[in-house]
């Protein structure tokens, strides 16, 4: 099941997946779920996480912050510093592989 979930082409292919029942959902859907590794692997360099359940949280934050991602001349202090604490995070990640 978790193999199946992993080859998912899109972020909405996945979710409608998860949609298809409730037993495939608790199944695919934890945290701790291998399907968050692979994706995040898949797009991403290797991150500073130190547990296979942080995987999820970082896929979803860099999806989220690099979709919304503004321009800096328009872009809200607030938002600002969450969105380069995540690029930070994908800058030094990079260079630790280096």
């Amino acid at each position: 099941m978790q193999n199946i979930g992993s080859r998912a082409n899109s972020d909405y292919d996945l979710s409608q997946l998860f949609l298809t029942s409730p037993k495939i959902a608790s199944k695919l859907n934890p945290d701790e779920s291998d399907i968050w590794r692979r994706r995040f692997l898949a797009l991403y360099d290797y991150p500073f996480i130190e547990s296979p359940y942080e995987f999820a949280i970082a896929y979803k934050l860099r999806r989220f912050v690099l979709r919304k991602f503004e321009s800096f001349r328009e872009i809200r202090r607030d938002k600002a510093r969450i969105q380069l604490e995540v690029l930070s995070d994908m800058v030094l990640g990079m260079t630790v592989e280096l």
